[in-house]
């Protein structure tokens, strides 16, 4: 773990609940005598091994990130978390190729940005860290994509968060619905953060436009799939208010779909 990493905190039922940015790593017993395990040595709170390590955190924020995406993107078996578990760089290339980068996939789950209460009881944060070392100031030129977040969370409550592929509707709790955003001429290929470039989707259907297993006839709107009957020679579902530039479309007919369902 390094400075810059990110990490999310998984806090059970299939949520990751925070993120933050690891400012430096430390391992010191006293330390963690003080933090963790007052009543004896410094161990982990279920008393099965040590704990003597303090990793220092910036950017502390809410978050609302549904696990078991993210490890279907990254190829898991387990939709929960055991340990500390790096991401593997397959979920790394799908967080790239759906959101540019990482702090654009972070704004995209981001609740809250603004501080995070904890009670710290007696323990004075400020001693604890005026003593670590202060890493050295560069200047970086960063390249963003930056998404239009409320464009797509409009475009998901006009339809209802049904996926206009399949028009199935899924749920990431019993009241809360689910579905996502697709810019079918990608960011990253110069296309716009419009409503006539973007779809809502299903996870499954989003990884078929991705992986260009679906093909759409840019006037009739059929669709054509890889190797799913169910979804071959269905109409997409496009409200009357939801105009897509057929541009958008021939680019993904022309450029993402595989070989063998281009026309």
């Amino acid at each position: 773990m390094e400075s810059g990493d990110v990490i999310l905190f998984y806090t059970g039922n299939h949520r990751y609940r925070y993120a933050a940015t690891v400012v430096d790593t430390e391992q010191n017993r006293e330390r963690a005598y003080d933090l963790w395990s007052p009543e004896g040595s410094p161990g982990t709170d279920d008393g099965t091994g040590e704990w003597e390590y303090l990793i220092y955190l910036r950017d502390v924020r809410a978050i609302d990130l549904d696990s078991v995406t993210l490890h279907n993107w990254a190829g898991y078996g387990i939709d929960h978390l055991v340990g500390f578990q790096s991401l593997n760089e397959q979920g790394h290339r799908e967080i790239r190729e759906r959101f540019g980068d990482i702090e654009s996939f972070l704004e995209a789950n981001t609740i809250s940005d603004g501080p995070i209460a904890a009670d710290w009881g007696q323990f004075d944060t400020a001693e604890v860290v005026r003593d670590v070392a202060t890493p050295p100031k560069t200047t970086t030129t960063v390249s963003r994509i930056l998404r239009n977040t409320e464009l797509v969370t409009e475009l998901k409550e006009l339809y209802n968060y049904r996926c206009q592929v399949c028009e199935e509707q899924r749920r990431r709790a019993v009241d809360v619905y689910y579905a996502e955003g697709h810019h079918i001429r990608p960011l990253g290929d110069d296309g716009p953060d419009s409503r006539d470039n973007l779809l809502v989707l299903c996870p499954d259907h989003h990884a078929d436009f991705d992986y260009g297993t679906i093909a759409i006839d840019p006037r009739s709107y059929e669709l054509r799939h890889l190797y799913e009957d169910r979804v071959d020679n269905r109409v997409l579902t496009v409200r009357g208010d939801h105009e897509i530039e057929r541009e958008y479309l021939d680019y993904h007919n022309d450029e993402i779909v595989v070989p063998n369902l281009r026309s």
